[in-house]
């Protein structure tokens, strides 16, 4: 485990949208200590997504005595190939109604990994919709090349029956006008400081103030200059700058937007 000093380029006042402190600790970060240190130079809130059921127990620990941190519990597409998955499915039915639990996710549909043919993933990210609409959580989606997809599986529901955040948004203008109009967030990631990301600039000049969120996806997709690197919340910093410089916002206005954002989705 690494110990360090942690860069932290962040102002108070911003969040994290989507980090996975469980990958952070297998990269080799300490997850813990470089999260403490975040809020303890004012990172406002951070939301620690699930992939699996079957580590609830190691990451409800961690949110003990850290009111600013927030989980989620779902079934990535990377488990879509597992022969368990009806016993997946009911654990996370039970964790759905856990105190610490504020929505279901991630979920959705792999097109670039292919972790199990279409069919069936398809199928998970539809069930794991209807828990959402059940439990009356919001959903964190999962989207990789996957927008046809993503959008005939939403289309099998009401359109005004679940809502919640496209993470780490990699598409174009056009698919983040239809999420917008469905009652989704959009949350953008490092990738949006990436050279060849304009299709994803255009995006995020586009949707509506009121539906903006910032993410790391920590520890991936670390933003430049720190591509390469181990993402953590700290660099979280570099993506509120580059929206903010692409929408023409000072990043305290940002800042209080996404706040606000954030506050409106999950209630915190």
């Amino acid at each position: 485990m690494q110990h360090h000093e942690y860069e932290l380029r962040l102002t108070p006042g911003m969040l994290d949208s989507h980090l996975h402190l469980s990958e952070i600790e297998r990269k080799g970060l300490d997850p813990l200590a470089v999260l403490d240190a975040c809020f303890s130079a004012g990172l406002d809130h951070a939301l620690d997504i699930g992939i699996t059921t079957e580590d609830f127990e190691t990451r409800r620990a961690r949110v003990q005595n850290r009111p600013k941190l927030r989980l989620t519990a779902g079934l990535h597409p990377v488990t879509s190939g597992r022969e368990d998955l009806d016993t997946l499915l009911a654990t996370l039915e039970l964790l759905l109604s856990e105190p610490e639990v504020a929505a279901l996710g991630e979920t959705g549909v792999d097109c670039f990994r292919m972790y199990a043919p279409l069919e069936r993933q398809r199928w998970l990210f539809l069930k794991q919709l209807r828990l959402a609409q059940a439990h009356s959580l919001p959903v964190v989606v999962h989207n990789r090349d996957a927008d046809d997809e993503i959008l005939a599986v939403l289309n099998e529901l009401a359109s005004d029956s679940i809502h919640g955040i496209m993470h780490c948004f990699s598409s174009g203008p056009e698919f983040a006008a239809e999420v917008v109009a469905r009652g989704f967030y959009v949350s953008f990631a490092g990738n949006l400081t990436y050279k060849k990301a304009d299709e994803l600039r255009k995006a995020a000049r586009a949707v509506p103030a009121e539906r903006i969120l910032v993410e790391t996806d920590a520890p991936y997709l670390a933003p430049m200059p720190r591509r390469g690197r181990t993402n953590h919340p700290g660099l979280i910093g570099y993506t509120y700058a580059a929206l903010a410089e692409l929408r023409g916002l000072s990043e305290e206005y940002l800042i209080a937007q996404v706040r606000e954002n954030y506050r409106a989705l999950l209630g915190s």
